[in-house]
């Protein structure tokens, strides 16, 4: 147990459940215990498969914290403009290896910025990791929990009343935490930039028929043929 998540091992598969009820809201404490676990797994050679999956029912990652997000907006000194924002950032991003300065980023405004890095450095572990990286997605997944299936090699997805996309225009706010990059490479640009605009979130099968996800499947089968699925390819 490791918090809001609970890590699991079957062989050379480690299934990692998210468990933040009733929303599954993703927060940055969540990010970091992920971080953790992940930077663990070059320790940990005889894992081969890592599950991402949700222990809340019907709900994967509803989004990221928006609380949070406004909270970090909130915390700011200035109103930033988008080519201050970039400045900022690699300014932030530069500092952030200095032993000391996140804590003076975090009192001065900065930890918003930093919450999304590690966001960001947890999808690039994903992406590039020699594991093999399994989204089990149980029910919703919007936004920030979009974007963390996207991370992932293979997504499955219960065929039931569930919903998944980039809903952030909706509140004047676009992907940030790598659905602009990940969607593209995944389901082509004229497609990813209409779910980016438009906000509207996909069926399993609608999201199936563009490629967002890999497969629906029926819920009760979710688990049972996504660590079939694990097992399998961790004997590759």
């Amino acid at each position: 147990m490791s918090g809001q998540l609970t890590v699991e091992r079957d062989g050379a598969v480690m299934t990692v459940l998210l468990d933040n009820p009733p929303y599954n809201f993703l927060t940055a404490a969540m990010m970091h215990q992920l971080h953790v676990i992940l930077d663990g797994l070059d320790d940990e050679p005889e894992v081969r498969v890592v599950v991402l999956t949700s222990a809340v029912p019907d709900v994967f990652i509803s989004h990221y914290d928006v609380s949070e997000i406004l909270g970090g907006v909130e915390s700011l000194p200035v109103q930033l403009s988008p080519r201050v924002a970039g400045a900022a950032i690699r300014a932030l991003g530069a500092a952030s290896h200095v032993p000391g300065a996140k804590a003076g980023l975090s009192a001065a405004g900065g930890q918003g910025v930093l919450d999304l890095r590690e966001y960001h450095a947890v999808t690039h572990i994903m992406r590039s990791s020699d594991k093999i990286f399994i989204a089990a997605i149980n029910g919703r997944a919007m936004g920030g929990g979009c974007e963390l299936a996207l991370a992932c090699d293979i997504r499955l997805m219960a065929d039931g009343p569930y919903e998944i996309g980039q809903p952030e225009i909706l509140v004047g706010l676009i992907p940030g935490g790598g659905g602009t990059q990940m969607l593209p490479r995944t389901v082509g640009t004229t497609r990813a930039l209409e779910l980016c605009l438009d906000g509207r979130p996909l069926s399993p099968t609608e999201a199936a028929e563009i490629g967002l996800i890999t497969r629906a499947v029926p819920p009760s089968e979710l688990m049972s043929e996504t660590m079939r699925l694990a097992e399998r390819l961790a004997r590759r």
